[in-house]
């Protein structure tokens, strides 16, 4: 769903806001990972890495506090 969001959503609303085309965005993206050429293989090689990395820390650090904060939930 992110990349979902981003693609149809997110990256039409930062070009329009800076006055840019999404191939100004993937253009940014070539920059800085040379293994980006358009719009594809920017979600495969920027965004899909970036948001496996951020949910994957995102479960870890709610596995963690739950166990800690689950007696709370329990008490109720």
């Amino acid at each position: 769903m992110a990349i979902i969001a981003n693609v149809y959503f997110i990256f039409p609303i930062y070009a329009t806001l800076f006055g840019m085309s999404i191939n100004d965005i993937v253009q940014m993206a070539v920059i800085a990972n040379p293994f980006v050429h358009d719009l594809v293989s920017m979600i495969i090689f920027s965004l899909l890495p970036f948001n496996i990395f951020k949910y994957t820390v995102i479960s870890i650090l709610t596995m963690m506090s739950y166990k800690k904060l689950s007696y709370l939930f329990k008490k109720g």
